[in-house]
């Protein structure tokens, strides 16, 4: 009998190999980054924004609404002033994004429901339909009988 010894998924990640370690560091990178940001700015607005990216030495900054977003370019050369002195970046530019936070899915519809006696009444309307489309049309409708929700 051949006996498991499982890992954790963290070691799979974190490995060399991985492809997703790459990933995983830039993120890691990038709440850093969003950190030092957030302490360098007044604490309302510093909640509504976060890091999105540092390329050619250009700070794309994202925040949740407009306005926001234009608080946020108002401190902007103050954050290059702040930044830049590190050595692994040389800002220049910052740029401001709207993004709003994460949403939650919308709840799925649900189908209305027909009481029985409404369904009823729709299939003995049908019956007397000369038109077949609409016949039919209305008999699916009857169908729709439950628990009003």
């Amino acid at each position: 009998m051949r006996t498991l010894n499982p890992k954790r998924l963290s070691t799979f990640l974190r490995s060399r190999d991985s492809g997703l370690k790459t990933l995983l560091d830039r993120g890691d990178e990038l709440l850093r980054l969003t950190e030092e940001v957030r302490g360098h700015l007044p604490l309302p607005l510093s909640l509504h924004c976060r890091v999105g990216g540092v390329r050619d030495g250009r700070l794309t900054l994202v925040a949740d609404t407009p306005a926001w977003a234009a608080r946020l370019r108002f401190h902007g050369p103050g954050l290059i002033q702040k930044l830049s002195p590190a050595p692994e970046r040389a800002l220049n530019q910052v740029r401001v994004i709207i993004s709003p936070p994460g949403q939650e899915p919308a709840p799925p519809r649900r189908r209305p429901r027909l009481s029985a006696a409404s369904a009823r009444l729709l299939g003995e309307t049908a019956s007397g339909m000369d038109d077949p489309q609409l016949s039919a049309a209305l008999l699916r409708l009857a169908r729709r009988t439950g628990p009003s929700t």
